[in-house]
C-alpha cells in the first residue's frame, strides 16, 4: 500500500488517501503510514471499496500507534522529569510539552512536525531551547541551529531567520544572540561560542549602524520582523517596541 493524493483539508486536518491493492487476501493484515510526518491528536479512519463493498464488514483496524521519527537522543524518555502530586494537570502539561518538543526535533529543531518543518531561528531559540535544556542532557540540535543560521547570514551579516531557505527577520536574528547566551549557560561550550563570535560581531555591527538603527529612535518596522507582523502594514515607520526590547536583550 502507498499514499495517494495527500492534501491539507483545512488548517487542522490532513487527509491522506491510501490505495490497497487487490492482491490482499482475506485475513491478511496491511500496514499503512504516511511518507511525511503528521502531528496530530486524533486519527479518523474511513474504509471504502468500489470493487467489493460487501467485504467491508470484515475490515478491522488492528492497531494505531505513533511512530516518533525524532532526533535519536530523544527517542527514549527524557533525562529531566516533572510531576506535581497536588495538580495532575500540571504533570500532563509537562508531558504534552515534552512530546511536542520531541516531535519538533529531527536532524535539527523544526517549527512543527508537519507543514514546512523549517528551522526557524526564533522558534528554536525562544521556545525549543528552554524545553530541551529542561528535558535532555543532549542539546546538540540547539548548537546546529546556532551554527547553521549564522552561516546562512546575508551580505550585511544579519543572522538568517530560517534555514535552509534563508531570509532576514531582525527579531529572530536578535533572539539568536539571546539563544547563544542561553546555550553557553546550559553547556559551557566556549569553543562553539568562539566560532560564532565573528558572525555575531558582524551582525551586531550592522544592527548598530545608521543604515539599520536610527539615532534617537532605534528600530522601526522597516527592518522586517515576525513579531507584530500584523501591525506592520499600516505602521511601517513606527518605532518597534519589540525590536528595541530584543536589541537590549541581545546587548546584555
Amino acid at each position: 500500500a502507498s499514499p495517494y493524493t495527500p492534501l491539507c483539508g483545512s488548517t487542522s486536518c490532513y487527509i491522506d488517501r491510501y490505495v490497497v491493492g487487490a492482491s490482499v487476501v482475506a485475513g491478511e493484515s496491511v500496514v499503512v503510514c504516511p511518507l511525511e510526518p503528521r502531528g496530530c491528536r486524533w486519527v479518523e479512519v474511513h474504509v471504502t471499496s468500489n470493487d467489493a463493498p460487501a467485504a467491508l464488514d470484515a475490515v478491522r483496524l488492528l492497531s494505531a500507534r505513533a511512530l516518533f521519527r525524532s532526533y535519536d537522543a530523544y527517542h527514549a524518555e527524557p533525562d529531566g522529569a516533572f510531576a506535581c502530586a497536588s495538580d495532575a494537570l500540571l504533570t500532563k502539561i509537562w508531558k504534552v510539552g515534552i512530546d511536542t518538543t520531541r516531535s519538533c526535533a529531527e536532524d535539527t529543531a523544526i517549527d512543527g512536525p508537519c507543514r514546512e518543518r523549517g528551522q526557524w531561528t526564533g522558534d528554536t531559540l525562544a521556545v525549543t531551547l528552554p524545553n530541551v535544556v529542561a528535558a535532555y542532557n543532549d542539546v546538540r540540535i540547539i548548537k546546529i541551529t546556532l551554527l547553521q543560521s549564522s552561516a546562512a547570514a546575508n551580505a550585511e551579516g544579519v543572522i538568517s531567520g530560517n534555514c535552509p531557505e534563508g531570509g532576514v527577520n531582525c527579531d529572530y536574528a536578535l533572539i539568536w544572540f539571546v539563544g547563544a547566551s542561553k546555550y553557553l549557560e546550559a553547556t559551557g561550550d566556549f569553543a562553539a561560542l568562539k566560532l560564532l563570535m565573528p558572525r555575531a560581531r558582524k551582525c551586531m555591527d550592522y544592527f548598530l549602524s545608521p543604515a539599520c538603527y536610527k539615532s534617537g529612535v532605534g528600530f522601526t518596522f522597516t527592518q522586517g520582523a515576525v513579531i507584530d507582523w500584523g501591525y506592520i502594514d499600516n505602521h511601517a515607520f513606527a518605532v518597534s517596541v519589540p525590536l528595541n526590547a530584543l536589541m537590549q536583550s541581545a546587548l546584555a
